[in-house]
This record gives C-alpha cells, sequence and structure tokens, in this order.
C-alpha cells in the first residue's frame, strides 16, 4: 500500500509541473499579444489618433518562445528520466529568452516603438507620452516563472514514476519469451516428477553399459 501511494504521489508531482509549464506558456503567449506601449497624437489633419503596439510586434520571438515551452511540457508528460531533464531544460531556456525580450523591450521603449510609430503616422519622432502598460511586466513574470518552475521540477524529475512504455519494444531473449517458448515437459500420470527423472537416469546408464533395460 505504501508503494501505491509513493506512486500517486510521484504521478502528482509530474502532472502539477506539466499543467503549471502550460498554464504560464499560455499566459505569456496571452499577454505577449497585448498592447503593451500606446501614445495618442494628431495627424496631419488634426485628427486624433492612437498608435499601439503589442509585445510580439516589437519583439517576434516571444510567442515562438511560449510555443517552445508547450512542447516542452508535452513531451514532459510523457517523457522518462533523460527525456524529462530535456525537456526542463528547454522550458527554463523558453523562460529566459522571453524575460530577456521583455526586458530588452522595457529597456529602450521608444526605439523599439519608433518603427510602427512612423508606419503609422509618417513621422520618426515618438512623442514623450508613451504609455506603458502592465502586460510587458506580466510577461517577464511569467517567463521568470517558466524557468523557476524548470528549475524546481530538475530537483523532482529523479522521483518521478518512469513515463509510458506503451510504444517500446520487447526486449528480445528475455525471460518471460524463453519461458513461454520452451518445450514443457509433464510427468507421467500417477508418478512424482523426481521419480520419473530418477528412472530414466537408471535406463541411460543401463543402455550405456550395455544392459538391455527391458530384461529388467
Amino acid at each position: 500500500m505504501n508503494a501505491s501511494v509513493t506512486a500517486t504521489r510521484r504521478s502528482i508531482g509530474r502532472r502539477h509541473v506539466v499543467l503549471s509549464i502550460l498554464v504560464l506558456a499560455i499566459i505569456v503567449i496571452s499577454t505577449a499579444n497585448l498592447t503593451w506601449f500606446q501614445v495618442s497624437t494628431q495627424s496631419v489633419l488634426a485628427q486624433e489618433i492612437s498608435v499601439q503596439a503589442s509585445g510580439q510586434g516589437m519583439s517576434p520571438g516571444l510567442t515562438a518562445a511560449g510555443l517552445v515551452a508547450i512542447a516542452s511540457a508535452l513531451f514532459l508528460s510523457i517523457s522518462k528520466r533523460i527525456g524529462s531533464y530535456i525537456a526542463l531544460s528547454a522550458t527554463m531556456l523558453a523562460g529566459a529568452l522571453i524575460a530577456f525580450a521583455a526586458i530588452l523591450v522595457l529597456a529602450d521603449p521608444i526605439a523599439r516603438f519608433a518603427g510602427v510609430y512612423a508606419e503609422a503616422t509618417g513621422a520618426d519622432a515618438v512623442p514623450e507620452n508613451l504609455i506603458t502598460l502592465p502586460w510587458p511586466y506580466a510577461t517577464i513574470a511569467g517567463g521568470v516563472l517558466l524557468v523557476v518552475s524548470g528549475v524546481f521540477a530538475l530537483t523532482q524529475a529523479g522521483n518521478w514514476a518512469q513515463g509510458s512504455t506503451k510504444y517500446d519494444a520487447p526486449a528480445r531473449g528475455s525471460a518471460t519469451d524463453t519461458d513461454a517458448h520452451a518445450p514443457q515437459t509433464t510427468p507421467q500420470a500417477g508418478r512424482p516428477a523426481g521419480e520419473e527423472l530418477t528412472d530414466e537416469r537408471v535406463l541411460w546408464d543401463s543402455l550405456t553399459e550395455g544392459i538391455d533395460p527391458t530384461d529388467r
């Protein structure tokens, strides 16, 4: 019973990590595609316009890194020990790239926003009233949490049960296969197996000595 409880806890531990990574990756992809910066300005016709830019528009690698984290979580759910280490390493790398890319955007938002602003208005100078929304910070937090989740899971991966063996090829020459295909000998009815083996040895010894066993 203790072994069953331990196996259940290990299985739950893996599922919790997989779900955590999936949720964080989905959050990162969602926040990366929301508006990060916006500014209100006037067009050449003196019309009020609002120019907005999403994180994905300013750093195209954010969504790709989030998809890598999702793929890593799915692989983690079916992998064995070495595969788990690979999946978790990929998760940490994706989280680090997400956080780093978002930090680069926040480090110089005007330079990153200039291309979007010029395309929308035809002007190169971005107004100083550029507004930064909370979503880039949420994306950074998601990336950091992906790294933390990966580090924590690495310390627990050695205790997890092995992944699925449904598609593993059976080992050749295994004891089970050998036993299944080995010829079966059945002792004669009404005689113990040990007695029959003894009689067979006596008959064999008689034949090797040139004695006809039928004369007995």
